[in-house]
């Protein structure tokens, strides 16, 4: 009798001893996603301020080349371009 309740015990022994092995592989899984997820924050963090700072910069360049400049025309450019070139080769034959 004393032989059966030390296998039952041995079996349920190994039984607890799975279950701790089981919960750290557990454990080690959760530890690894939690760091994955905080390098993935990290980096998209990353990713976010430098493609701040590439659209900041765009928009300075943009700014000293000139785009988004207008040229007024006075109005007798103006009526040129409106004429095209037979109507300024008519005007300028009239003057």
């Amino acid at each position: 009798m004393m032989a059966i309740d030390d296998t039952l015990l041995n079996v349920k022994d190994a039984q607890i001893l799975l279950v701790n092995v089981e919960a750290q592989n557990l454990k080690q899984k959760i530890c690894d996603s939690v760091g994955l997820a905080k390098q993935i924050a990290f980096h998209a963090e990353l990713d976010l301020e430098e493609q701040s700072r590439l659209i900041a910069a765009s928009s300075r360049s943009n700014q000293s080349s000139g785009e988004g400049q207008f040229v007024v025309l006075s109005s007798s450019q103006s009526e040129d371009s409106d004429l095209g070139e037979d109507g300024k080769k008519k005007r300028e034959s009239e003057a």
